[in-house]
Protein backbone atom coordinates (compact mmCIF):
# COMPACT_ATOMS: atom_id res chain seq x y z
CA UNK A 1 0.00 0.00 0.00
CA UNK A 2 1.27 3.42 -0.45
CA UNK A 3 2.65 5.07 2.74
CA UNK A 4 2.86 1.86 4.01
CA UNK A 5 6.58 1.16 5.79
CA UNK A 6 8.19 -1.57 3.87
CA UNK A 7 8.08 -4.89 5.65
CA UNK A 8 11.23 -6.96 6.74
CA UNK A 9 12.53 -9.78 4.51
CA UNK A 10 10.23 -12.22 5.07
CA UNK A 11 7.40 -11.14 6.60
CA UNK A 12 4.04 -12.75 6.84
CA UNK A 13 1.82 -12.51 4.64
CA UNK A 14 4.35 -11.80 1.27
CA UNK A 15 3.10 -10.10 -1.53
CA UNK A 16 3.15 -12.68 -4.21
CA UNK A 17 6.05 -12.47 -6.88
CA UNK A 18 4.30 -13.95 -9.93
CA UNK A 19 1.41 -15.96 -10.23
CA UNK A 20 2.18 -19.86 -9.65
CA UNK A 21 2.90 -22.11 -11.93
CA UNK A 22 0.33 -24.42 -12.67
CA UNK A 23 -0.17 -27.76 -11.75
CA UNK A 24 1.14 -30.80 -14.05
CA UNK A 25 -1.58 -33.58 -13.94
CA UNK A 26 0.96 -35.81 -14.61
CA UNK A 27 2.66 -34.63 -11.38
CA UNK A 28 -0.97 -34.94 -9.49
CA UNK A 29 -1.42 -38.37 -10.95
CA UNK A 30 1.80 -39.57 -10.00
CA UNK A 31 1.11 -38.49 -6.64
CA UNK A 32 -1.87 -40.33 -6.20
CA UNK A 33 -0.83 -43.09 -7.83
CA UNK A 34 2.09 -43.49 -5.03
CA UNK A 35 -0.81 -42.57 -2.03
CA UNK A 36 -2.71 -45.36 -3.39
CA UNK A 37 0.07 -47.97 -3.41
CA UNK A 38 0.62 -46.75 0.16
CA UNK A 39 -3.09 -47.16 1.24
CA UNK A 40 -3.20 -50.64 -0.43
CA UNK A 41 -0.24 -51.89 1.35
CA UNK A 42 -1.44 -50.50 4.89
CA UNK A 43 -5.08 -51.69 3.91
CA UNK A 44 -4.45 -55.31 2.35
CA UNK A 45 -1.32 -55.87 6.16
CA UNK A 46 1.27 -56.12 2.87
CA UNK A 47 -0.22 -58.82 0.85
CA UNK A 48 -1.46 -56.60 -2.13
CA UNK A 49 2.26 -55.82 -2.40
CA UNK A 50 2.25 -56.48 -6.34
CA UNK A 51 -0.25 -54.45 -7.07
CA UNK A 52 1.77 -51.72 -5.01
CA UNK A 53 4.90 -52.15 -6.76
CA UNK A 54 3.50 -52.15 -10.11
CA UNK A 55 1.96 -48.82 -8.93
CA UNK A 56 4.79 -47.40 -7.37
CA UNK A 57 7.00 -48.07 -10.05
CA UNK A 58 4.14 -46.36 -12.58
CA UNK A 59 4.12 -43.33 -9.52
CA UNK A 60 8.19 -43.28 -9.71
CA UNK A 61 8.24 -42.97 -13.49
CA UNK A 62 6.27 -40.53 -14.10
CA UNK A 63 7.73 -38.31 -10.96
CA UNK A 64 10.99 -38.91 -13.18
CA UNK A 65 9.52 -38.13 -16.65
CA UNK A 66 7.90 -34.74 -15.24
CA UNK A 67 11.19 -33.84 -13.62
CA UNK A 68 12.39 -33.73 -16.85
CA UNK A 69 9.62 -31.89 -18.37
CA UNK A 70 10.33 -29.24 -15.78
CA UNK A 71 13.99 -29.31 -16.60
CA UNK A 72 13.29 -29.02 -20.16
CA UNK A 73 11.07 -26.58 -20.60
CA UNK A 74 10.87 -24.32 -17.35
CA UNK A 75 7.20 -24.64 -16.66
CA UNK A 76 5.54 -26.70 -13.94
CA UNK A 77 6.05 -27.26 -10.18
CA UNK A 78 9.21 -28.92 -9.26
CA UNK A 79 7.70 -29.75 -5.82
CA UNK A 80 5.15 -31.74 -7.57
CA UNK A 81 7.70 -33.77 -9.26
CA UNK A 82 9.77 -33.78 -6.07
CA UNK A 83 6.56 -35.22 -4.09
CA UNK A 84 5.96 -37.87 -6.45
CA UNK A 85 9.16 -39.21 -6.74
CA UNK A 86 9.34 -39.38 -2.64
CA UNK A 87 6.06 -41.41 -2.55
CA UNK A 88 6.71 -43.35 -5.58
CA UNK A 89 9.82 -44.22 -4.08
CA UNK A 90 8.57 -45.26 -0.32
CA UNK A 91 5.72 -46.92 -1.71
CA UNK A 92 8.34 -48.90 -4.02
CA UNK A 93 10.73 -49.97 -0.78
CA UNK A 94 7.69 -50.52 1.23
CA UNK A 95 6.25 -53.02 -1.36
CA UNK A 96 9.52 -54.60 -1.75
CA UNK A 97 9.82 -55.06 1.75
CA UNK A 98 6.21 -56.74 2.55
CA UNK A 99 6.49 -58.96 -0.66
CA UNK A 100 9.93 -60.33 1.00
CA UNK A 101 7.97 -60.70 4.13
CA UNK A 102 4.94 -62.51 2.66
CA UNK A 103 7.05 -64.88 0.41
CA UNK A 104 9.28 -66.15 3.64
CA UNK A 105 5.88 -66.31 5.32
CA UNK A 106 4.34 -68.38 2.65
CA UNK A 107 7.28 -70.56 2.24
CA UNK A 108 6.71 -71.22 5.85
CA UNK A 109 3.37 -72.26 5.42
CA UNK A 110 1.80 -69.03 6.78
CA UNK A 111 -1.16 -67.77 4.84
CA UNK A 112 -3.31 -64.76 4.69
CA UNK A 113 -6.20 -66.76 5.87
CA UNK A 114 -3.97 -67.74 9.10
CA UNK A 115 -3.16 -64.30 9.62
CA UNK A 116 -6.94 -63.32 9.63
CA UNK A 117 -7.77 -66.41 11.86
CA UNK A 118 -5.20 -65.75 14.16
CA UNK A 119 -6.24 -61.80 14.53
CA UNK A 120 -9.80 -62.76 15.07
CA UNK A 121 -8.73 -64.93 17.88
CA UNK A 122 -6.92 -62.39 19.93
CA UNK A 123 -9.96 -60.19 19.11
CA UNK A 124 -11.99 -62.95 20.94
CA UNK A 125 -9.66 -62.70 23.98
CA UNK A 126 -10.05 -59.25 24.21
CA UNK A 127 -14.09 -58.97 24.66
Amino acid sequence: APGAPPRAPGAWPREPDATPEPSNPMAVLAIALGSMSLLLLVFSIGVGFFFSLLMSALALALGHRVRQVIAATGHGRPGQARAALVVGAVGFALAVVAGIVWVILQANGFTPQDLQHELEQRLQQRR
